[in-house]
């Protein structure tokens, strides 16, 4: 694992062992720096000598600099990271930000002429990071196979709409039900793309005490693509049975804690929390409040974004939801109303 930092020319010297850097005026340095876990017991040697020569306080600083951009990096490209999923599963948006794309991105695992979405910084979409999974499926299907026992009544909910496809599999896989819970970004009014929160269909919103001006909105939109998704089919009752919440991945929580929280004031009788891949804080901090079960849990800075733990992680579409739910409603024998 390679990441790269722009750090001043002060703290750069002592990190590349000089006194002293000519950058011109810039002023700034652009530092390569490349893992290696089996070294840190040499950097801590190379650092008792270093103060023992008196040079250890800048290279201290310079690696302390560092290591807190690298932080600042990692947070950064999970929040980017579920923006950039939620404005996936935001149907309004899909015509406009790929038009030339067209509907239905599972259909292009048959006809292979859909293009991925286009690479940007921070999704290192063009780094060559060991793949996982080979899409949603696979992911579901691992996932399935890790997973404890389940009560034969459990209900399998896939987030929409990425989490679908892997909730699938694991809703098969232990002959379930399989239903959606769609949850929506509450975006600030001046800058949508920052999200304040999030609000599921059943209006539970975290965090609580958000304007009503903003989620009204947004919870409207839930209901709608809920209803939509479903295509006419009830809705499956969550209280007093256990409920298993799917999504494709889990990086910062946040439309997973709102889940969760639908599905506990629903009256769930046991909750599960199911992702084939975690950010390790991310995980944590659910994990305290329900049973969590994931296939990978990653540390930053390994983990920057889902979508680099999938081969195929192309967007999932409404008509890819609503037939994914009625082959599960079918296979058990339920009918549309």
């Amino acid at each position: 694992m390679a990441l790269v930092a722009r750090v001043p020319e002060q703290l750069a010297a002592p990190l590349l062992g000089r006194r002293q850097l000519d950058v011109g005026a810039t002023r700034l340095v652009l530092v390569l720096v490349v893992g290696d876990h089996e070294g840190r017991e040499r950097d801590a040697e190379r650092e008792a000598q270093e103060h023992d020569h008196g040079d250890g306080g800048a290279a201290a600083a310079a690696r302390l600099a560092l290591e807190h951009a690298f932080a600042r990096t990692a947070g950064a490209a999970a929040e980017r990271d579920d923006e950039d999923r939620e404005a996936d599963d935001d149907p309004e948006r899909d015509d406009e930000d790929h038009p030339e794309h067209g509907r239905g991105p599972y259909r292009a695992l048959t006809t292979r002429e859909k293009p991925r979405r286009p690479w940007r910084p921070g999704t290192f979409g063009g780094m060559a990071l060991e793949r996982a999974f080979a899409d949603r499926a696979d992911a579901g299907r691992r996932l399935a196979a890790a997973l404890p026992a389940l009560e034969p009544d459990a209900l399998v909910l896939g987030l929409a709409r990425g989490g679908v496809p892997v909730a699938a599999e694991v809703a098969s896989a232990g002959g379930l039900p399989l239903d959606v819970l769609v949850v929506r970004k509450v975006g600030h009014p001046r800058q949508p793309e920052y999200a304040l929160g999030a609000v599921s269909e059943d209006g539970v919103t975290l965090p609580e005490g958000l304007p009503e001006a903003l989620v009204a909105p947004q919870l409207e939109r839930a209901r709608a693509q809920a209803l939509a998704l479903r295509a006419g089919r009830p809705r499956e009752s969550l209280t007093g049975r256990p409920v298993v919440i799917v999504d494709d991945g889990l990086a910062t929580g946040r439309s997973m804690a709102v889940a969760l929280a639908t599905a506990r004031r629903a009256g769930a009788a046991r909750l599960v929390m199911a992702v084939p891949v975690a950010s390790g804080p991310g995980f944590r901090e659910l994990s305290a409040e329900c049973e969590a079960h994931a296939v990978r849990i990653v540390e930053p800075p390994e983990f920057f974004a889902v979508g680099q733990f999938y081969e195929n992680f192309e967007q999932v579409d409404d008509a890819d939801v609503t037939a994914l739910l009625a082959r599960a409603a079918e296979a058990r024998g339920a009918r549309p109303q």
